[in-house]
């Protein structure tokens, strides 16, 4: 073998493996770098979906999702409480049966949003409510669903009552007037 060519093929084989490792090691870089950003971004991931949690949670309304076969597939706690059902009841049947008071119509899925008023009975009383019935969609567009949200209208009925008390109670105080002042 000729000193010349042997030098020349270690310098080339060194030349490689000096490539090599700093390929390497700028991969290595690059690789802890995007598991640094892959961290952050489930970090963030996982916060959403518990604000998203808390956000269900707090709703001061029941709310009842179902999917495009009319299946309940979602409820919030106080739609648990409000309808008198425990999650695992609602889960998997018919939004219909769970929301009886809805028109079966309301809750059709080529029906578009619809609202109105009715009277929940539960085992143990009835309520007034409203309620909102609107199709739910996934992110590509495609409806996936619909969405029910039913509000307690117990404190304006209490109210319009008390209101529609007083003004007979004016009525009859102007009647009692005009007969003292007939008298």
């Amino acid at each position: 073998h000729n000193p010349i060519e042997t030098t020349y093929q270690m310098v080339v084989t060194l030349t490689a493996i000096v490539s090599i490792t700093a390929i390497g090691g700028a991969l290595a870089d690059r690789l802890v770098v995007t598991g640094e950003e892959l961290l952050r971004v489930e970090a963030s991931r996982v916060s959403l979906i518990a604000l998203y949690e808390d956000v269900l949670r707090s709703i001061p309304a029941a709310l009842v999702t179902y999917t495009a076969e009319g299946l309940v597939d979602g409820a919030n706690p106080f739609a648990a409480l409000f309808l008198d059902l425990e999650p695992v009841e609602m889960l998997g049947r018919p939004a219909h049966e769970v929301l009886p008071f809805i028109p079966r119509v309301a809750l059709d899925g080529d029906a578009g949003s619809s609202s109105g008023d009715a009277r929940l009975k539960t085992s143990y009383r009835e309520i007034p409510v409203a309620y909102h019935v609107a199709p739910l969609y996934s992110h590509d567009g495609s409806r996936r669903g619909g969405i029910v949200v039913v509000e307690d209208r117990s404190h304006e009925e209490g109210l319009r009552h008390a209101v529609e008390t007083s003004e007979r109670f004016a009525q009859l105080g102007h009647l009692a007037a005009g007969l003292a002042h007939e008298i």
